[in-house]
């Protein structure tokens, strides 16, 4: 078999991809794809297209394109994704990192004072570990929790604050345990943080939007970390009465929680929080795309 020439292999991708991304990301995700393939920039892929491109390589290349064909997603490809400027492992056992979970990075390091003392930072539903490894890395390890309630998430996440942290990751407290669980309360309980902050990026999609999503998740990423209940709220309103719990525990204790969420389901959510926690500082933030995904709790001490 011979050579093939860059810009005919690149086309190739654009129409694999173009079953299921419009024309633009098709093309975007088809010089990732290359570039990662290839070990070169994006830029030089969309500058060298007469370059040509060896046969051994072509084979490999056709064979991640006929599984793009059937939706199966870049990331789970290449085997990574980038969150935050840093590459993460990614396999089915957890959800894709997305931009949008950058901000809620944003949020929650708005309320941790670097050097702060006696604060407890805990990353429910840690998946890749993105968010807690992240944490870790823009403050401290020894303060950064991570939970989920699949162990091959945890693996997953012990991969990736491993590389990320090197020693450091021994640091974290990895623990299986759904929402603010038992291994939860038994941290706080010995830690006795004065500051608690609370990251969560739980399912939250109605059930009813599984025959709505693109093959390209539904087929691809675990349907227990997309789905929760009928309107998609249900484990974030048991977070929220578990938060209210713990906070009547806890009287003196500040609690700062950033949640992420279904947009059409931002204002009912912060509705239910203002229910149950009537003397906070409740806020929604919209995201990169202008869509209000984000509940801000802020629970003082008393």
């Amino acid at each position: 078999m011979p050579s093939v020439s860059l810009h005919h292999l690149l086309a190739e991708s654009e129409a694999a991809f173009g079953r299921f991304w419009p024309s633009q990301i098709a093309r975007s995700l088809s010089r990732e794809l290359l570039a990662h393939r290839l070990q070169v920039s994006s830029a030089w892929i969309a500058s060298s297209g007469s370059a040509q491109v060896p046969a051994r390589m072509v084979l490999s290349i056709r064979s991640l394109l006929k599984r793009a064909s059937k939706g199966e997603p870049l990331a789970h490809l290449i085997g990574s994704a980038v969150f935050c400027d840093k590459t993460f492992f990614v396999t089915r056992s957890t959800l894709i990192p997305r931009p949008e979970t950058e901000q809620l990075v944003d949020l929650i390091l708005a309320h941790w004072q670097k050097g702060e003392q006696n604060l407890l930072a805990i990353d429910i539903g840690t998946g890749t570990g993105c968010i807690g490894t992240t944490l870790a890395l823009k403050r401290s390890p020894s303060s950064v929790v991570v939970t989920d309630v699949s162990r091959r998430a945890l693996r997953v996440a012990q991969k990736n604050l491993a590389t990320h942290l090197g020693s450091e990751a021994k640091r974290i407290r990895v623990l299986h345990t759904p929402l603010l669980g038992t291994p939860i309360q038994n941290e706080i309980a010995k830690r006795r943080p004065q500051h608690l902050l609370i990251a969560a990026n739980l399912p939250y999609l109605p059930e009813a939007d599984r025959k709505a999503l693109s093959k390209s998740v539904t087929a691809y990423e675990p349907a227990k970390a997309l789905f929760s209940g009928q309107d998609g709220n249900t484990l974030i309103l048991k977070l929220l009465q578990q938060v209210r719990a713990l906070k009547s525990h806890y009287p003196k204790m500040r609690i700062d929680s950033v949640l992420e969420c279904d947009p059409p389901q931002a204002r009912t959510l912060a509705h239910h929080a203002r229910l149950l926690f009537p003397n906070a500082s409740i806020r929604i933030e919209k995201d990169g795309f202008d869509r209000e995904r984000f509940i801000c709790l802020e629970v003082s001490a008393q």
